[in-house]
């Protein structure tokens, strides 16, 4: 059932980031190309595309559950069971961390180039 539920979440991170950098290609290409130009613009997309799967997918992991599913049991310490609504909880979180780092990557991106398109208009010789 351990095995079942890494591929389960490495599934839910890769079909996430899937939706996301489908979502957002276009305006990311957009805004890139208003600031770089059009030579750097399929580069930097590409990149983007990069850190969307790159974040969704480990965002996905909730690797403390995972090593306690590892660990063995003593005295002190039960690894918790791995039940059917506990494998969809674990599913369901994974949807949401997901959704959560792809969400902060893309809040940081569109800031900095709000930041980076600002200082082109002010610095860009009239």
């Amino acid at each position: 059932m351990f095995y079942a539920l890494l591929v389960a979440m490495f599934s839910v991170g890769l079909i996430i980031s899937f939706i996301a950098s489908r979502l957002f290609r276009r305006p990311i290409h957009a805004v890139i190309e208003s600031i770089v130009g059009e030579h750097l613009s399929a580069a930097w997309s590409k990149f983007m595309t990069f850190a969307l799967y790159v974040v969704g997918i480990s965002a996905s992991f909730n690797l403390y559950f995972l090593e306690q599913q590892l660990m063995p049991a003593t005295e002190n310490f039960t690894p918790p069971e791995l039940t059917p609504a506990r494998l969809m909880l674990e599913l369901f979180r994974s949807c949401l961390d997901a959704l959560q780092g792809i969400t902060w990557v893309m809040l940081m991106f569109f800031c900095f180039s709000l930041i980076a398109f600002a200082l082109g208009k002010m610095l860009k010789p009239r």
